[in-house]
């Protein structure tokens, strides 16, 4: 058990506060702590592939894939991938912690997400639902990059260590959770 176990409040009430087409949620089920807050918008993303791949395949259920497409799919999923390795080795800005990891997990989200705009954009040109289908499929090794685990968390802790910053990155995650209006 690493301390970052004990730390770590899980990806559960993340998962609960996540219900796509979920009823209201009370000001009370809003996540208290700025940890489940990141995890509750990283996984909006995914969640909101799903809704757009159910329907994509009602508008056109066509499942060939041509050798064209699924090449532009492939060259954005490694223009993403390349991308995150470079957001992952940047060092947080020691100042504000919380904020720059919060702005690192949103653009390697973004990133993750390009082998799927692209199959979108194909989807239309291409009139193909494999087209999307692969860039959903094989973006899902970025969105596990760009996740907030707890993993990830000790991993940039350990570089604002090696730094000479002596800010507690979990501290700073759980007690800055941003507001809403």
């Amino acid at each position: 058990m690493t301390p970052s176990d004990q730390r770590d409040p899980g990806w559960g009430k993340a998962l609960r506060l996540t219900r796509p087409l979920g009823s209201a949620r009370r000001s009370s089920d809003r996540a208290r702590d700025g940890i489940t807050a990141a995890r509750v918008v990283f996984l909006s993303f995914p969640a909101a592939l799903i809704l757009i791949s159910v329907a994509l395949l009602l508008i056109d259920p066509d499942f060939e894939v041509t050798t064209l497409p699924a090449v532009i799919v492939a060259a954005a999923t490694a223009t993403g991938l390349a991308g995150i390795t470079v957001v992952n080795g940047r060092t947080l800005d020691c100042e504000d912690a919380a904020t720059a990891y919060r702005t690192s997990m949103l653009l390697k989200t973004a990133l993750a997400e390009t082998p799927v705009l692209a199959g979108f954009v194909l989807f239309f040109l291409d009139g193909t639902y494999l087209t999307f289908l692969l860039g959903v499929v094989i973006s899902i090794p970025s969105f596990w990059l760009a996740a907030p685990r707890g993993a990830d968390i000790d991993r940039r802790q350990q570089q604002l260590n090696d730094a000479g910053c002596m800010v507690d990155l979990w501290e700073a995650l759980r007690v800055s959770a941003p507001r809403s209006n």
